[in-house]
């Protein structure tokens, strides 16, 4: 192969004797090429499998952390949701509280008060400056 011919060989048995070696050493060469080359696809075919392995844990792995996202999603979602229902009553029964406005209390003096300071304020009025929304008087007045 990458070995030169001699030019010139002393005798017939010489020439044998050299072409003999010569297929022995690439019959040896060949033999650790297919050598290599089957260790080569046996530590292949390992690796491939250890490899599956790990993509099924890392496929279930991220399932599960798909799932855990998504269900995460969805409990924010229902906090946000419960969140906006429990802001927009407390600001209907802030707006509403059980009391309107007299004609006579400036609208403006209510504005900007948080339902503690309006029924702080409202309990120095008398029941003449405001109508409640149900038939008896407002919760903290008395007649």
């Amino acid at each position: 192969m990458g070995d030169q011919e001699p030019a010139q060989f002393g005798s017939l048995e010489e020439e044998l004797e050299f072409w003999k070696e010569q297929a022995v050493r690439n019959q040896q060469i060949a033999a650790e090429a297919q050598e290599e080359l089957q260790e080569f696809q046996q530590m292949s075919r390992d690796y491939e499998v250890e490899l599956e392995s790990e993509l099924k844990q890392y496929e279930a792995r991220n399932r599960e952390l798909l799932s855990s996202n998504n269900h995460l999603r969805l409990e924010l979602e229902n906090y946000k949701v419960n969140e906006f229902r429990v802001q927009s009553l407390q600001e209907f029964e802030f707006k509403t509280a059980g009391f309107r406005l007299a004609p006579g209390l400036s609208p403006g003096l209510a504005s900007g008060l948080s339902p503690g300071q309006f029924t702080g304020l409202a309990s120095g009025l008398s029941p003449g400056q405001f109508t409640g929304l149900s038939s008896g008087p407002a919760p903290g007045l008395s007649s």
